[in-house]
């Protein structure tokens, strides 16, 4: 539908003037374009008639570029704005529509992460033999042990494990939190790249992953 009303009128003949703006131009353009042509390149005037001919296709073609510029690429004079196409963006098409994605669904069940334990018992005072190095029980009835025997075993662990692997301490009668043996069970634990935790943190932890 073509619109008529003043505004576009107004709007139409603004553009027309500037496309003839544009001619003028174009045309001065290709005046000054074949003198220099004349004095730098043939040093010689052309015919009058070529000058003429340059002249006016320089003009022509400004006028036609300045057109395609203020009219968008179509000379109607619809609603579409100055004078172009309608180019009001849809939403929701097709071409333009991001791939779909599936909604998160609250109730769907969270896959369990395994986790192995390696469990050592620090022993400290008359549980460990005098002269002895061997602070750590591992298992709950394994033979003493040092701490590159509970590193070697949590080394092994780990490759056989198909999930994470933790170290799980509990302490004997007489050792605690503040005894050598644990503060260097915890560095090697640190080194080993495991996470340290006690027996009650381990239950919690299975619990809350199941």
């Amino acid at each position: 539908m073509f619109d008529f009303s003043g505004e576009q009128i107004s709007k139409f003949a603004t553009n027309c003037l500037i496309v003839a703006g544009g001619f003028v131009a174009g045309y001065l353009f290709g005046a000054l374009a074949a003198v220099g042509f004349d004095k730098l390149v043939i040093h010689r005037q052309s015919p009058h008639e070529l000058h003429k001919a340059v002249r006016i296709l320089c003009g022509l073609l400004a006028a036609v570029l300045v057109a395609l510029l203020v009219f968008g690429g179509g000379l109607g004079v619809g609603g579409g704005g100055s004078g172009g196409p309608d180019r009001t963006p849809t939403t929701g098409s097709p071409a333009t529509a991001g791939p779909a994605t599936k909604p998160t669904d609250p109730n769907e069940p969270v896959a369990k992460v395994e986790v192995e334990a390696v469990r050592v018992r620090v022993l400290a005072g008359t549980e460990v033999e005098k002269g002895s190095d061997k602070f750590y029980r591992l298992g709950e009835a394994g033979e003493p042990a040092d701490r590159g025997a509970v590193l070697a075993a949590v080394g092994e662990r780990k490759k056989a494990a198909k999930g994470a692997v933790v170290l799980v301490y509990e302490f004997g009668r007489e050792a605690g939190p503040n005894t050598i043996a644990f503060t260097e069970l915890a560095t090697d634990a640190k080194q080993a790249g495991v996470q340290l935790m006690s027996d009650d943190e381990y239950r919690k932890f299975v619990k809350a992953g199941k």
